[in-house]
């Protein structure tokens, strides 16, 4: 058997494993109750690892005040001072099974979601979507109503929404994308239908559980209050199926990408853990303040694209039309994104019709041979992080081409090739 049908055979065992999971919403734990050895002195965050040197401050401000909220410190600065004293220990979420939204912070105590695929029953988590707010632990900030907010996740809606899926025997996300992708969502920057759908099917389970008044009242604004609470269900579904093509021998997909505002990093399923870097991009868009410019916003930090590693976001563009447009775009951009990621892929999730591309299933699984050949880069979609902290808007941006290339060599170099 040639090297390229060894590729060939590991890339369609993976594209098989994306195409047909069934990804389901099964619990809601601490994040020490998910993954396996999570020490009381450390904290995760998104994007691959950091030297904390080079973190910028919105990323010190999030971690020290994660660090705070778990009573590791008395102050954001003490924190910090910890961890560059290594008495504090940080981790790329991703390296865990776990996604980091926004700037990502997670400690034992963070309440995640936390997702199953029931056909190879590989699992992820994600922390729970804090919310559009401008002050929140996700966009650099740490104040007395942010760790009220956070003390309010952990001992009352992380159990309770715990309580509700358990009650439900759980909720099938695939179905819910199945309908949303042909409902204008691309699921990265825009969840508005697949949220509803998902609100739909938990508010009868919230209905029936036996709370206090009250309770029931905040969880249900909460839930309410947001259309953006589902992507955090799919950042944890992705992860989840990735951690099934992680390691396949001879893969060349990619199955994990985030920046931690420094570098960018991306991982592919034949190297497993190892990570490819380069300076992280900074995206292109919308500013929420007119005013604001490209230096007041951060290079690219988050796990949220891990929706792009799964095949929606940025390369479902064509679904997502209204949201292109957010993010500098318009519709033929939005065609012409989802075709290109086409070229570079192997796959695409026909279970998820896109009626404007003759119900053509958005592209997925990422081929690092693919990218480099073409020289096409897929475009991914997010947030964008004020460098002061906060949100400063929504772009986009084409991945680093560098990260596509350290990947292949270090795949040749592995077969001897």
């Amino acid at each position: 058997m040639t090297i390229s049908e060894r590729i060939d055979g590991a890339n369609r065992r993976a594209a098989d494993i994306l195409t047909k999971a069934q990804l389901m919403w099964v619990d809601v734990v601490p994040a020490r109750d998910f993954i396996p050895g999570f020490t009381e002195n450390l904290i995760l965050f998104a994007g691959p690892p950091l030297d904390p040197r080079h973190a910028l401050k919105p990323v010190r401000i999030a971690i020290g005040g994660a660090a705070v909220q778990e009573g590791l410190a008395k102050t954001v600065e003490e924190a910090w001072e910890m961890v560059l004293r290594g008495e504090v220990l940080l981790a790329a979420a991703l390296d865990h099974k776990c996604a980091g939204g926004g700037l990502g912070p997670v400690t034992a105590s963070t309440p995640v979601l936390v997702v199953e695929d029931a056909v190879t029953h590989a699992r992820g988590c994600c922390t729970i979507y804090e919310g559009s707010e401008a002050e929140l632990l996700r966009w650099g900030f740490y104040t007395p109503a942010v760790a009220r907010r956070l003390a309010w996740f952990r001992d009352e809606l992380g159990p309770v929404l715990g309580k509700m899926v358990q009650a439900m025997g759980g909720l099938n996300i695939r179905n819910i994308l199945a309908r949303a992708t042909g409902m204008g969502d691309e699921n990265h920057y825009r969840n508005a239908a697949s949220n509803a759908l998902t609100m739909f099917q938990v508010f009868p389970a919230l209905i029936e559980l036996p709370l206090e008044h009250e309770v029931r009242k905040r969880v249900s604004r909460f839930l309410a209050g947001y259309e953006r609470f589902f992507l955090h269900l799919l950042m944890a579904g992705a992860v989840a199926v990735t951690e099934a093509v992680k390691g396949i021998e001879y893969c060349t997909l990619m199955i994990a990408i985030g920046g931690n505002g420094d570098e960018f990093g991306m991982k592919f399923g034949d190297t497993g853990d190892r990570w490819f870097r380069a300076a992280a991009p900074k995206l292109k868009g919308v500013y929420l303040n007119p005013q604001w410019t490209d230096d007041d916003m951060c290079p690219f930090i988050g796990d949220s694209c891990m929706v792009e590693a799964y095949g929606l976001g940025g390369l479902a563009a064509a679904a997502g039309a209204a949201v292109v447009r957010m993010t500098g775009g318009n519709f033929r951009e939005a065609l012409q994104r989802t075709e290109e990621a086409r070229q570079v892929c192997v796959a695409s999730h026909d279970w998820a019709p896109i009626p404007w591309l003759d119900f053509q299933g958005p592209p997925c699984g990422i081929d690092m041979r693919k990218v480099v050949a073409t020289g096409i880069a897929p475009i991914v979609h997010g947030g964008m992080a004020h460098v002061n902290g906060g949100q400063g808007g929504g772009g986009c941006c084409r991945l680093p081409m560098d990260c596509f290339t350290q990947g292949l060599r270090a795949f040749a170099a592995k077969h001897g090739l």
